[in-house]
């Protein structure tokens, strides 16, 4: 069988043992397929989110670039471009918190099932009931379950990053080193101040997805694996 489970009648007689092998592998297939697309979209749009980010930081870097005859073209050039930015950037920001409210009660069944999920297969393989093929089966299931949330707690981090990294790209678009006007200055401090407030990937009243909380979700799954051992040893 893919899985282990009770039946309450004799699965091994050959006409019912294929009907539920198919059943059980099936509902196999169709959980890990709908578990690897939600992380591919997700971490899909969190990679689109952070590569908009760098491009924003890469803009705002290059708006006091001096690259016209007179300095009065160059203070409209640079003025212009800067709202340019701002206007970008305030999209971005429109964009990302619209992607996190949508997965953000998805996230919540998917951060508290991979707690429970990676302490159940854990035990399967310290079970010493448990062949080595079933080992070497659930260790991969392991390996691949951990990847795809690390994968969504990895990004999930970065974007935090890069949205923090905007706020050193305008200060080094070298904005001070030029005669400006009051308005425009402290425009540029307003984006900066927002700069530094990250955007962060949340799962509803679970908190911030990031590195820190898959390294919550491996302690909680340890704690669960180490109940069961508790409970099946007496």
């Amino acid at each position: 069988m893919p899985t282990q489970n009770f039946y309450p009648f004799d699965a091994s007689k050959p006409h019912i043992f294929w009907i539920v092998y198919m059943m059980e592998a099936n509902y196999c297939v169709h959980i890990c397929y709908a578990f690897s697309l939600a992380t591919a979209m997700v971490t899909g749009l969190l990679i689109h989110i952070i590569a908009q980010l760098k491009n924003c930081g890469a803009m705002f870097e290059n708006v006091f670039n001096e690259n016209e005859e007179n300095l009065n073209g160059f203070k409209d050039a640079a003025k212009r471009k800067f709202i340019t930015c701002v206007k970008y950037h305030q999209e971005i920001l429109l964009y990302t918190e619209r992607v996190f409210n949508v997965f953000s009660r998805m996230l919540i069944i998917y951060v508290t099932m991979t707690s429970f999920t990676l302490a159940v297969i854990s035990y399967q393989i310290a079970n010493s009931k448990t062949n080595y093929q079933d080992r070497l089966r659930y260790a991969m299931l392991l390996i691949g379950w951990l990847v795809l949330f690390f994968m969504v707690c990895y990004y999930g981090q970065k974007v935090s990053e890069e949205s923090m990294n905007v706020a050193g790209s305008v200060y080094k678009s070298k904005w001070y080193e030029f005669d400006i006007d009051a308005k425009l200055r402290k425009n540029i401090i307003l984006v900066i101040a927002r700069a530094q407030k990250p955007l962060t990937l949340k799962a509803k009243y679970m908190g911030t997805i990031s590195l820190v909380r898959f390294v919550r979700v491996l302690r909680r799954a340890y704690s669960f694996f180490t109940l069961l051992l508790a409970v099946t040893d007496n």
